[in-house]
């Protein structure tokens, strides 16, 4: 039985079983040296907002649950191998993909404090690596430019709101200290083929930890898409895991991963998890066809405005 077959309709525990056959170890994923899933979006410059948040994950605005019936769920070793075999099947599937467009969600931990829930227009081109974003909020018209064999490498900032009028337009070493302040990630590292890459590699790494446990329900829906809720869980803080808690959604028709949530570890033992990690993307296009107008401050779309320069470390 192929993924594609598994991907059709609603899964029974016992055919999914004997389809994917996992091994007598389990697979399990443990968020051991964590995702490090903050290279999906450059997050801020000094002098951007840095709340303490309520706690609502980036997905939230756009997850919603349906009815869940019991051949609906998978747990322990089929689910963890299920969630593998879905993994490398959008690994090959990306490789014939090669630029992107969505509406992009990010909530970070960082120096802990979580940021304000930033949503984006976003448009990533593989190769040559190339990045636009366009905030909504909270910082309404912010727009940022990165090419990796343009602009001498540097980000192009500019402000967005009354900011615009009075801030330079900003170039960025994007490894540097204002580039990465609110960031876990460099852009650099941006796009929806390292997330599955990173994901994928932490599967593999981390299945022998005694303490996980992994199910997988289907009673999500990610931007009103039909998804597999991937939930894996350490139960043991001794095993030292990054994570207490991690959901991750892929979308059942792409058959690629849409979002992640990542939870560290409660305070109290019983206590909720604190969110440290989440992302998503929303009205995903693929090979769009993007052009180097898209990454060019001179796209009459833009709000890029020539002025002078500011170079920062």
């Amino acid at each position: 039985m192929s993924i594609a077959s598994l991907r059709t309709g609603k899964l029974a525990p016992k055919v999914a079983a004997d389809a994917l056959r996992p091994s007598r170890r389990a697979w399990m994923l443990s968020g051991a040296g964590g995702l490090g899933l903050g290279w999906l979006a450059y997050g801020g410059f000094r002098g951007g907002r840095v709340e303490v948040g309520n706690g609502r994950s980036a997905v939230e605005p756009i997850i919603e649950s349906t009815a869940l019936a019991d051949d609906h769920v998978l747990a322990g070793a089929a689910a963890s191998r299920f969630c593998i075999l879905l993994l490398e099947d959008a690994e090959r599937q990306l490789t014939g993909v090669s630029d992107l467009r969505a509406t992009f969600y990010k909530r970070e931990r960082v120096n802990g404090e979580l940021t304000d829930l930033n949503v984006m227009d976003l448009k990533v081109r593989r190769a040559p690596l190339s990045v636009y974003m366009r905030w909504r909020e909270p910082y309404a018209g912010r727009e940022i430019i990165w090419q990796e064999d343009a602009n001498d490498g540097q980000i192009l900032v500019h402000a967005g709101g009354w900011q615009r009028k009075i801030v330079p337009l900003l170039r960025l070493d994007p490894l540097g200290e204002r580039a990465m302040e609110y960031n876990r990630r460099p852009v650099t590292q941006i796009g929806l083929w390292n997330f599955n890459r990173r994901l994928l590699d932490n599967l593999r790494v981390d299945l022998e930890h005694p303490d996980v446990k992994v199910w997988m329900t289907q009673d999500k829906k990610v931007g009103g898409r039909e998804a597999y809720c991937f939930r894996v869980v350490h139960t043991d803080r001794a095993e030292q895991a990054a994570y207490h808690k991690m959901l991750m959604y892929i979308d059942q028709q792409l058959g690629l991963p849409v979002a992640c949530e990542l939870y560290g570890w409660p305070e109290l033992e019983g206590g909720d998890p604190p969110l440290e990690e989440s992302y998503a993307f929303n009205d995903l296009q693929l090979e769009v066809g993007l052009s180097d107008l898209d990454f060019d401050i001179t796209n009459p779309e833009y709000e890029f405005r020539s002025r002078p320069r500011k170079s920062e470390e």
